[in-house]
């Protein structure tokens, strides 16, 4: 099994339309593929966790490596791995910004209130680069 997390730039903001329509393909998608993950996207940066068998793990990297709406992305784990961290989630999708604005699958979080949202299987690692992806959007 591996895991891979990695950091982007959006070309553009995304709508709550975009967001939901991509919660809404990891959703379909992702337990067929035996993915599961957590994604947030805040100030036109994405933060992805995902998880799976290797090949579906590579799949998906090549298809979000070409994907237009990403640029600049930083990859900055890439590993295998002994037990997901997210062993029940297809997708956890998270907003992290100011807006009021709930979606249904993107509660708006911070870098606070992220930890009652995830499970406790979590390894410090994710945690740690978590903090690091809300640390960016403070400095913008």
């Amino acid at each position: 099994m591996r895991q891979i997390i990695y950091m982007s730039s959006c070309h553009y903001e995304m709508t709550s339309a975009c967001l939901e329509e991509i919660a809404a393909q990891a959703r379909k998608n992702n337990p067929r593929e035996q993915i599961t993950g957590l994604l947030l996207y805040g100030d036109q940066l994405f933060f992805q966790v995902l998880e799976g068998p290797d090949a579906q793990i590579e799949s998906m990297r090549q298809r979000i490596w070409t994907d237009p709406r990403h640029k600049g992305i930083n990859e900055v784990k890439n590993a295998a791995i002994e037990s997901r961290s997210f062993p029940d989630w297809s997708m956890g999708c998270y907003r992290v910004d100011a807006c009021t604005e709930t979606i249904d699958h993107w509660t708006i979080v911070d870098v606070n209130s992220i930890k009652k949202h995830i499970p406790d299987s979590v390894s410090p690692d994710v945690l740690v680069l978590a903090r690091t992806f809300f640390q960016s959007i403070a400095r913008r």
